[in-house]
């Protein structure tokens, strides 16, 4: 009641009008529909991809099962119950009145259930050939290898300082680390690795030359991983208690392994869905705002 339209925003745009967004677009799409409400989708047109004739094209990444069934780490659904948690949903054409663009908003001209994208953009000015020839990713070594559950203890026997902070055992290894993909974002791998013979752990974390939950149309720079890398290293040297140590970085494979911090530590976002409050949360992120932002400005330097 009293609502005129929806808008919404969108992380892709294929050529026919179809749109990729958070789970929950597609049911707000659907209710619209029914009650007669126009439905928008709001993007920037770099957020449109040509070479993707629909949505059926774009590849949806899973979220972990966990996410569904269990709640701080106990378990709300029965053991092995099947589980699909797709990180985006794909909402039709159909379904959309109109894509809101810096350039217009693009809507169905013909009868088919379709918002030529490729047709609007060129009424804007805008070539087809300048919209799909940046998709290339900026630059993906030669030699990058994504690392998988299957390779990365192969990976980590090769590396002495992590075999060090693992406690492996050379002579006497079988390959029975216990990795764990744990991942809850959109763009990167991240592995919690536990050696079972002594429980000693550390993290692995891959940076993907394109977004995770998207595919290889969406491609991403590999350098963020070296971004962040110099920013944890940086961050440690002020903030020790707050920052996990970095064990190795590895530039060509855009890989970052660092300390593994235990429950009941937790990540923030999850504690502040839930409405937990943390006693200690304006004393910490004071004391690691104040410490890093100051010593890395102009004034100390």
């Amino acid at each position: 009641k009293g609502i005129d339209a929806v808008v919404v925003g969108a992380d892709r745009v294929t050529a026919n009008g179809d749109t990729a967004n958070k789970i929950g677009t597609y049911q707000l799409a659907i209710v619209a529909k029914y009650h007669n409400i126009p439905f928008y989708t709001a993007v920037p047109t770099t957020s449109i991809d040509l070479k993707l004739a629909n949505g059926k094209q774009i590849h949806i990444e899973e979220r972990p099962a966990d996410e569904l069934t269990k709640i701080f780490g106990q378990n709300i659904a029965p053991n092995g119950i099947n589980v699909w948690n797709p990180a985006f949903d794909v909402t039709p054409a159909s379904l959309i009145t109109g894509i809101i663009t810096e350039l217009g908003i693009a809507s169905a001209t013909t009868n088919d259930p379709i918002i030529d994208l490729t047709t609007f953009l060129k009424s804007k000015g805008i070539s087809e050939d300048k919209l799909v020839g940046a998709i290339t990713p900026t630059y993906v070594p030669d030699n990058y290898q994504r690392l998988d559950e299957n390779k990365i203890s192969d990976y980590i026997i090769k590396i002495p300082k992590l075999v060090d902070i693992l406690g492996i055992d050379l002579l006497t290894f079988t390959n029975n680390l216990i990795i764990k993909e744990v991942g809850d974002g959109n763009l990167n791998y991240v592995y919690i690795i536990t050696n079972p013979s002594n429980n000693k752990q550390l993290v692995i974390k891959q940076a993907l030359p394109w977004v995770r939950c998207v595919g290889e149309s969406w491609p991403l720079t590999l350098d963020r991983a070296y971004y962040e890398y110099n920013a944890l290293v940086e961050e440690r040297k002020h903030a020790i208690n707050y920052v996990p140590e970095v064990y190795h970085f590895d530039k060509i494979n855009s890989l970052i392994a660092m300390q593994f911090i235990p429950p009941p530590n937790i990540i923030l976002r999850y504690i502040l869905i839930n409405g937990v409050k943390v006693n200690t949360f304006a004393k910490d992120i004071g004391i690691f705002l104040s410490n890093t932002l100051f010593h890395t400005s102009n004034i100390y330097l």
